[in-house]
């Protein structure tokens, strides 16, 4: 499979559950933007893959395809991923509602989590370790990529 066909794979099953939320939520709320924003937040997410993968030290070159496919977490030290985790997305949405950006932070809320959740799934977060997508759990376990074992 090419990169542009497993892309458009990989996305089209992190997208549907977030539009199937999104919508209606700004279909009722009156507000496009939310799941507008819930989309680009579902697809923004990714970027901490490639930078683990351009952390990672025994890679040779570039592959899209190996950085989203997270192939190189057998083999990486350490993985990083900062914007997988639940409780920096639940800390962002309860300081937007407290400012009063109710719409960006149900978009934020949805795109984030629900990416997560499809991951976890999907299988594409896979290990063992339940609390290996919350952020202070992995800091305080120095970002071990053994968290992402399956066999833990």
């Amino acid at each position: 499979m090419n990169v542009l066909k497993f892309v458009i794979k990989h996305y089209s099953l992190h997208l549907i559950p977030v539009w199937c939320i999104a919508g209606p939520l700004g279909w009722f709320g009156q507000d496009i933007s939310i799941p507008i924003f819930a989309t680009l937040f579902t697809v923004i997410i990714d970027a901490d893959h490639l930078v683990d993968y351009l952390l990672y030290p025994e890679r040779r070159g570039f592959n899209l395809r190996e950085a989203l496919g997270c192939a190189y977490f057998l083999s990486a030290p350490r993985i990083y991923l900062p914007l997988h985790s639940y409780d920096l997305h639940i800390a962002v949405t309860a300081l937007l509602l407290w400012w009063g950006y109710t719409s960006f932070a149900l978009s934020w809320l949805v795109g984030f989590v629900v990416h997560i959740v499809t991951d976890e799934v999907l299988g594409h977060s896979t290990g063992n370790v339940r609390l290996r997508n919350v952020l202070l759990y992995r800091l305080v376990n120095r970002f071990d990529r053994r968290l992402y074992d399956k066999s833990l």
